[in-house]
């Protein structure tokens, strides 16, 4: 005879209630030794879970859950733009939560929290998971999805990170472009992809010239305090590693007296409103945000299996072309 939720209990001497919230991956009066110690019984006595009356609870759903890294770039506006349209389309409802700023414990509970909720879904935007997160999400086979994230070992949908930065460096180099910069990255998955890619440019450019290379968190502070180190390499252009990064550089530049693009060009990375806001007006690599939620919605809904989303240049006037 097979094992029930209620023979566990019995044997770890709690509630049925909690053995349910504990084995569902959902929180509640217990501890995390409790939860360890029901989930040990449980797997000794050979107990599985009903997947199958569990994916009709959530197929009765209607709700999707979205969890939100708030990262310093304006970005997710957009994501969560495409998601909310598309979600409206599919009939589903959408509710936020957020995992603050690469902040663990708000990511850890922002899970849980949706699980709570029996969501039909959940998609996180701009989120870089740990263990435990990646964790809480197989455990609860619940289809999840991250948007603006590319991680190869998990459902997402997201531009070609190496791609958009061999991008940006490229078209300052056809433009005679010859010391560069990146500044702005951070130094996991993206901003290594990002590197990888720039760095790709210059050699297949056959430029010898060491690049500057300096780490951020995307957001304009860095690209405030970068100036320094550009004016001292002697810069000519800079791939910033968001729209904010380059927005902070042309803010320096004005106070320092130089004339953009004559003195310094700049092109940035994501495209979004922030680029028609600077004087000059930021040139882009422009990602498609919106495209990345509306297909995150259709992968955690449909499984259809697209991924990449691509992207384009958009000349503006912050990048100028070196006469040989």
């Amino acid at each position: 005879m097979k094992p029930t939720i209620k023979d566990i209990a019995a044997r770890a001497g709690v509630s049925i209630a909690s053995v349910s919230r504990i084995l569902a991956n959902k929180t509640g009066s217990f501890n995390v030794k409790t939860g360890e110690r029901v989930r040990q019984i449980a797997q000794e006595m050979g107990y599985q879970r009903n997947e199958t009356a569990a994916t009709l609870v959530r197929q009765q759903s209607n709700v999707i859950a979205v969890i939100i890294n708030n990262t310093p770039t304006p970005f997710a506006a957009q994501v969560i733009h495409g998601i909310q349209h598309q979600a409206n389309a599919a009939e589903k409802r959408v509710i936020m939560l957020s995992a603050g700023d690469n902040n663990t414990h708000l990511q850890h509970q922002a899970i849980q929290t949706a699980l709570q909720r029996t969501v039909t879904a959940i998609i996180l935007v701009g989120v870089f998971p740990d263990d435990q997160s990646t964790a809480l999400l197989t455990a609860a086979h619940v289809p999840f999805c991250f948007a603006a994230t590319r991680l190869p070992a998990y459902p997402f949908v997201s531009s070609d990170d190496y791609w958009i930065a061999y991008q940006a460096a490229n078209y300052l180099i056809e433009l005679g472009h010859r010391r560069l910069a990146l500044v702005g990255i951070d130094q996991g998955p993206t901003g290594t992809q990002r590197q990888a890619g720039f760095q790709s440019a210059l050699t297949n450019a056959k430029i010898d010239i060491p690049p500057v290379i300096i780490n951020g968190d995307y957001g304009r502070k860095v690209g405030i305090t970068a100036l320094p180190a550009l004016k001292s390499h002697s810069v000519s252009a800079v791939v910033a590693g968001s729209d904010m990064v380059g927005a902070g550089i042309i803010q320096a530049a004005h106070h320092e007296g130089l004339h953009l693009p004559d003195d310094l060009s700049i092109i940035c990375i994501d495209g979004t409103y922030i680029c028609e806001l600077t004087t000059p007006q930021l040139t882009s690599v422009t990602q498609n945000f919106a495209q990345i939620g509306a297909a995150a919605v259709d992968r955690v809904l449909n499984h259809t299996a697209v991924t990449n989303i691509p992207t384009v240049v958009t000349p503006r006037e912050s990048v100028k072309r070196i006469r040989k």
